[in-house]
This record gives C-alpha cells, sequence and structure tokens, in this order.
C-alpha cells in the first residue's frame, strides 16, 4: 500500500484535530481537578475559622470538611473550561485579518481572549456560592464577561510570548 500525498497530509491533519482535542481535554480535566482543590482549600478554612469560634464537628475521628464546596468549585471550573475550550477551538480571530509580523501572536491573544469572555458571558458572572442553591441573585453579565476576558487574556500574552520564543529560536538554529 503506497501512501499518496493527498492521503499523508489527511492523516497528518487528523492527528493535529486529535492532538488539540486531547490537549483540550486535558486542560479541562486539570481545571476540574484545580476547582476541587481550590473548593476544599476553601472549606478547610472555613472549617477552622468556625473552630475557633465554636465547638468542632468530629465524625468517626475526621473533621468535617464541606464537600459540596469542593463539587462546586470544580463544576463551575469544568464549565467555564469547557466553553473557553470549545470556543479557542473554533479560533474566533481566524475571521480577522491582521496586518503584521506577529499575526500568529495576535491571533493566540485575540483567541483566549474571546474565548474568555465567551465563557465568563455563558456563566454570566454568578457566584460559584450561590451556584445549585436556589439563590434569587441576579447574574452579574459585564463581571462575568470581564472577569472571563481577564482570565483569557493573561494565559494568552504568555502563550503568545512562549511562541514568539520559541519562533526566535528556531530562526537563530536555522541561522547557523
Amino acid at each position: 500500500m503506497t501512501l499518496t500525498p493527498e492521503k499523508h497530509k489527511e492523516d497528518a491533519e487528523s492527528k493535529d484535530v486529535f492532538m488539540k482535542s486531547l490537549e483540550s481535554t486535558g486542560r479541562i480535566v486539570l481545571a476540574g481537578f484545580g476547582g476541587a482543590l481550590v473548593g476544599l482549600s476553601l472549606a478547610r478554612r472555613q472549617a477552622s475559622h468556625f473552630k475557633r469560634h465554636s465547638r468542632p464537628v468530629v465524625t468517626r475521628g475526621r473533621r468535617y470538611t464541606n464537600q459540596e464546596s469542593s463539587r462546586r468549585w470544580a463544576v463551575s471550573c469544568i464549565a467555564f473550561a469547557t466553553v473557553f475550550e470549545g470556543s479557542r477551538l473554533m479560533s474566533p480571530c481566524n475571521f480577522f485579518e491582521f496586518s503584521s509580523p506577529y499575526n500568529k501572536q495576535f491571533q493566540i491573544i485575540g483567541d483566549y481572549s474571546i474565548s474568555g469572555a465567551i465563557a465568563g458571558l455563558a456563566l454570566r458572572g454568578i457566584p460559584i456560592e450561590t451556584l445549585g442553591m436556589g439563590s434569587k441573585q441576579t447574574p452579574r453579565v459585564g463581571a462575568g464577561m470581564a472577569a472571563g476576558l481577564i482570565l483569557g487574556f493573561i494565559p494568552g500574552v504568555i502563550i503568545a510570548g512562549l511562541t514568539f520564543l520559541e519562533d526566535m529560536l528556531q530562526l537563530d538554529d536555522s541561522a547557523d
């Protein structure tokens, strides 16, 4: 069986799509794990605050920690990361044409910023503490979008900087 150039190109594209989706899945899982750790940390901090001011609750020899808080944080981080990664993979900046030698870096920053804003808009700035509690608190759409934009912009700048550095090192290697 001979591999034609067209078939080789299709195989390379399918591997690229697979790697991007695998990378995104890893980021989503990592976000959920990080959210669970944050929730546990906050629950333990809250428990130690109550320990100083009231009698501690002990169940079967262990101190009680609020597991609901860690689940809430994990689910919200997974939701944010899922919307963020889905939007980033669609690459919203493909619709814009940048006339700059740093086109790749502008596209990365734009993709991450727009993806963060969309994720913040999707979650509408609802505080994690009120998720699933039937709270009548009104969502702060602007605050959610601004927070998401910032959460997207910062990693976008970092990744664009690393991409620029990688390009410069490859240029340097090819010059030698």
